[in-house]
């Protein structure tokens, strides 16, 4: 998608484990090798996030929720959520993933407002 809209600013943000291995811990986790306990830091959130982006390719842009949550907390993301920030306001959003997490209505707004004013994805606070 991010070749479709070049004008757009896509941006991955890194909130709270959902399944740490001293929480509710699924057993998806141990088969991809993603088992990690609740960060206590922001910067063990962050290590995480860069293991996350490393081990699964990803190569969008991707910053980090601080260990206060604040991010998700304001756009309640958790687990996973798209939302189209424009200069400052959320424009648009989808419902909880994974159920309500629906990328084809993201493209079908992005393709409703691509000759306006460039949006940008859900802005975070720490860069990874």
């Amino acid at each position: 998608m991010e070749q479709r809209f070049p004008e757009v600013r896509f941006v991955a943000v890194y909130i709270m484990e959902a399944h740490p291995v001293d929480g509710w811990q699924l057993p998806v986790n141990e088969d991809l090798g993603v088992c990690y306990r609740k960060p206590r830091t922001t910067a063990q959130r962050c290590a995480i996030a860069q293991h996350f982006k490393r081990d699964f390719g990803v190569t969008m842009e991707m910053v980090v929720d601080g260990i206060d949550n604040a991010a998700e907390l304001a756009y309640e993301a958790r687990p996973e959520r798209l939302y189209v920030i424009r200069n400052g306001e959320v424009a648009w959003r989808t419902g909880w993933g994974p159920y309500c997490y629906d990328v084809d209505a993201l493209e079908n707004y992005l393709l409703s407002i691509s000759s306006n004013a460039p949006a940008i994805t859900h802005p975070g606070h720490n860069r990874s």
